[in-house]
Formats: C-alpha cells, sequence, structure tokens
C-alpha cells in the first residue's frame, strides 16, 4: 500500500500567514519580505481568497523590462495552489520547479506556505530518524543472523516485539556474550526504540522531540558497534 503524506502535515496552522492585498503598493510588499526574509509572499483579493503571488523574480523580471509601477498588482505571478489533504509526494517536484506553494483548505481559504527550504529543514529533520532506525532493524537482524539463533520465520520479517521474545530467552541471550551488559536494560531499550518507531511511523512533523531523536541516534550508534564486536 502506497503510504501517504498529507500536505496538511507540513504546515503550521497556527502559525499566521504574512500576506498583501492587491491594493497593496510594492514598497510594501518588497519591505514585507525583506524584513521577513521571505522569497516570495501570497497576495489575496477583497474577499481574502488568493488572487496570485508575489517574489523577488517577478519583481526582477518586471523591473528588467522597465516596468517601474507602484501598485503589487503590476508585479504578481500565477501560484502553484494545493489542497491540504492532497499528497505531499506529488508535488516535491513543483515545489522544485515553483520555489514554493500555497496551501488551502477545501474552502479555498489560505493555510500556508511550503517553500524549497521548509522541504529541506522538513526532510532533513524526519527522514534521518528513518534512516536510523534502518540502521537498527539491519544490525539486530545480523546480531541474530551472525549468531544463528533459531526464529520461526525470516530474519527480515521479524517485528521488534520478536527481537524482544528472541532476546529474553536466556539460550539465545547467553548466545550474544555480550560482556557487562544486562539482559534486561538491553531488552528495556529495544522496547523503547520500538515505542518512538511506532510514534513517527506516520511520519509526522513534530513526531518525536530532541531527546527521542538522540536515543535513536545513539542506540543506532551502540547496536552497530555490537554488531561489529560479535562478528
Amino acid at each position: 500500500m502506497k503510504k501517504t503524506f498529507k500536505v496538511s502535515q507540513f504546515i503550521n496552522k497556527s502559525d499566521e500567514v504574512i500576506v498583501c492585498s492587491i491594493d497593496d503598493t510594492i514598497d510594501k510588499a518588497k519591505s514585507l519580505m525583506l524584513l521577513n526574509d521571505f522569497s516570495q509572499i501570497p497576495v489575496l483579493d477583497n474577499n481574502r481568497k488568493i488572487f496570485g503571488a508575489i517574489s523577488w523574480k517577478s519583481i526582477g523580471k518586471n523591473e528588467a523590462v522597465g516596468k517601474n509601477n507602484e501598485k503589487i498588482i503590476d508585479y504578481l505571478e500565477e501560484p502553484a495552489i494545493v489542497k491540504e489533504n492532497g499528497d505531499f509526494l506529488d508535488y516535491i517536484k513543483l515545489i522544485a520547479k515553483k520555489d514554493y506553494i500555497l496551501v488551502t483548505d477545501d474552502s479555498e481559504n489560505l493555510l500556508g506556505i511550503i517553500t524549497t527550504y521548509d522541504m529541506t529543514i522538513q526532510f532533513k529533520e524526519f527522514i534521518i530518524p528513518f534512516l536510523k532506525l534502518g540502521i537498527i532493524e539491519d544490525s539486530i537482524r545480523e546480531i541474530i543472523r551472525q549468531r544463528n539463533i533459531p526464529t520461526q520465520k525470516d530474519v527480515h520479517d521479524l517485528t521488534y516485539g520478536e527481537y524482544i521474545k528472541i532476546f529474553t530467552q536466556e539460550e539465545n541471550w547467553n548466545n550474544l556474550n555480550l560482556k557487562n551488559i544486562d539482559k534486561e536494560v538491553f531488552i528495556n531499550k529495544i522496547d523503547e526504540i520500538r515505542k518512538l518507531r511506532n510514534k513517527i511511523a506516520h511520519y509526522k512533523p513534530g513526531g518525536i522531540n530532541n531527546s527521542e531523536k538522540f536515543v535513536i541516534n545513539s542506540f543506532a550508534d551502540i547496536i552497530q558497534k555490537f554488531n561489529d564486536y560479535l562478528k
């Protein structure tokens, strides 16, 4: 089954979106963009619906051909607009092409903006834990395989709950020969990783905090070292 990540997961609806009106001046738009370090800003009509957008790129294009108008409406560009319930993965190429997308609800009310910068930060923050969890699982499976610990199914099909059951058995634990490592502490750590994995399984931004990321990253490093030691 294809995993979908809703666009709404990548915006903070509690944040007020800074916008311009079609009646604003270009100087106001430039000031808002400059002082907020924006590369673009949405422009709304008198009904608070999206009328267009303005960016440093659209300003530059118009000024390059000699336009020097005061009204923002003369510098508009057509933005990419997507619904909040859309699949974020479907819009990655669009964001890369347009530099940003505007996100609306079903009533076409503006909810937020996602830029290429936002996309880069989001993926860095939320993909790394997934990669580290993959390292943890690969290492655990390799440990089980290297020590020829019997399993009822292929090692790649085992779950965290089954890892715990395997290591709980005294014979299997002794087979690991992890000197100076307490079995109960080790198993509790795997269970903690199991809970964190389940917590971020839906790939929701903000799903885990920095201390939980540290738990995943540090255990990934340790379990790799155990794996190397047991080879």
